[in-house]
């Protein structure tokens, strides 16, 4: 290693380092776990308490690592459930960087992969997801590294098998099935419920709506650079965004969050793109004309990604998904509930600071009497009711609150705990449903 190269190292170690500390710093704020995020970690604690792992919708990949950290954990304390999440989240979201730079070192030189690494460190959509209990950190690091395996005179192919296998045969010990992820209940979902000039529409509109996030995410200059640099510089790397082109097919909501691993592509793209253009430059001004191109292009580059990311920089410092209310709720719960215990609600939040069962209310019922008598037959003890919920979600419900002892209500359950805050929409009742199922 020459003394120019191990320049280059230390200027991306004091950047790693930078970012290790802002990633922690922002996740020890962050006391709240996301409504998806409770599902995964519920996973985890599961692999933990039991040893098994259960199959959904939520693929079983990212669970199995944050399990890793929660080994050394106690588990029944859920804040530590969230930790292990946003460990494994901080350790993924830092290594990140590092991969960027080794893929872009290969194509555009050490200047334009530190450049790479240092946008991957602050950009606000990977300090949030840094920070959290979602997968896209682990499955970004599991992309490049597959790229990174994907040697010259190797197949690519090559790069994702060595990481799939394995993954495989985990499925298989702790599921008993063969499968990657059970999301194609989704893409199921999404043929056969829709006509086909419905299903033609949906993916249209989510194509649209998708694409339309990316300027919002790295600034419109990157985007029309990524796309010249793609065009260009066609390479055996693209296959990496293939991942991409299936999502517009599902019936759920697309999200900013589903660009995340794919943005160091996207990165090395627009690298590729300023030096196309700076060598058509160079060719037209031989002495000034490629630092020109260079120049003017990696300041329209950073100017729209500065804008860009002015919107998102605000959600860092603020918990997106802060139920104090159904937090104080399940804590409540907690020394009144067995791991086995279902508690019904909208959002999972109750169930996993109690440590027990989750059942979701009936979206099917608008009655509130056939909501109850719904969740009783699948097995709850307790409804936890919350304003907010009610008000958006669950109109049918915001009777509990407002009549939480009607006549109507004798018999069937019984108010145990009700919880005011000055904040209306934290306001929360747990009611006992009185002829539970055992």
């Amino acid at each position: 290693m020459n003394s120019t190269s191990r320049y280059w190292w230390f200027a991306l170690a004091v950047v790693l380092l930078i970012g290790l500390g802002g990633r922690l710093w922002l996740a020890n704020r962050n006391t709240f776990p996301s409504v998806d995020g409770v599902f995964y970690l519920e996973q985890s604690r599961q692999l933990i308490r039991e040893g098994t792992l259960p199959f959904s919708s939520f693929p079983p990949g990212w669970p199995m690592l944050a399990a890793i950290v929660l080994a050394f954990l106690d588990c029944e304390n859920s804040l530590n459930v969230l930790r292990a999440g946003q460990v494994a989240n901080v350790f993924f979201g830092t290594a990140l960087p590092l991969l960027t730079f080794l893929l872009i070192r290969r194509r555009a030189g050490p200047a334009g992969a530190l450049m790479g690494a240092v946008f991957i460190t602050v950009l606000p959509l990977n300090l949030l997801l840094s920070k959290g209990d979602l997968s896209e950190m682990s499955y970004a690091c599991f992309i490049l590294t597959a790229a990174l395996l994907a040697r010259k005179k190797t197949d690519f192919s090559v790069g994702l098998l060595l990481l799939i296998v394995p993954y495989l045969l985990f499925i298989r010990v702790t599921s008993g099935i063969w499968s990657l992820s059970s999301k194609a209940l989704f893409l199921s979902r999404s043929v056969t419920g829709n006509s086909p000039v419905e299903f033609v529409n949906m993916v249209a509109d989510n194509m649209v709506t998708f694409l339309a996030m990316l300027p919002d995410l790295i600034g419109l200059p990157l985007v029309l650079l990524a796309v010249w640099g793609a065009w260009c510089g066609r390479g055996r790397w693209l296959v990496f965004l293939t991942p991409l082109l299936p999502l517009p097919l599902f019936d759920f909501a697309m999200a900013p969050r589903y660009w995340a691993p794919y943005l160091p592509f996207l990165l090395l793209a627009a690298l590729i793109g300023i030096r196309q253009i700076a060598q058509v430059a160079a060719k037209i001004r031989p002495n000034a004309g490629r630092p020109l191109a260079v120049g003017i292009l990696g300041l329209a580059a950073v100017l729209g990604f500065m804008q860009a990311a002015q919107d998102e920089t605000s959600d860092l410092l603020r918990n997106q998904e802060s139920y104090f209310g159904l937090k104080a709720s399940g804590k409540w719960l907690s020394s009144r509930v067995t791991i086995e215990t279902a508690v019904a609600g909208y959002k999972p939040y109750a169930s996993f600071w109690a440590g027990c069962r989750f059942i979701q209310y009936s979206q099917t019922e608008p009655d509130y009497l056939k909501i109850i008598e719904d969740a009783r037959q699948r097995g709850a003890r307790f409804l936890v009711v919350n304003y907010y919920v009610t008000r958006h979600f669950m109109p049918g419900l915001g009777f509990l609150l407002t009549n939480p002892e009607h006549p109507s209500l004798q018999g069937k359950i019984t108010l145990v705990k009700f919880s005011q805050y000055s904040q209306e929409a934290q306001t929360t009742a747990i009611f006992e449903i009185n002829d539970a199922l055992p």
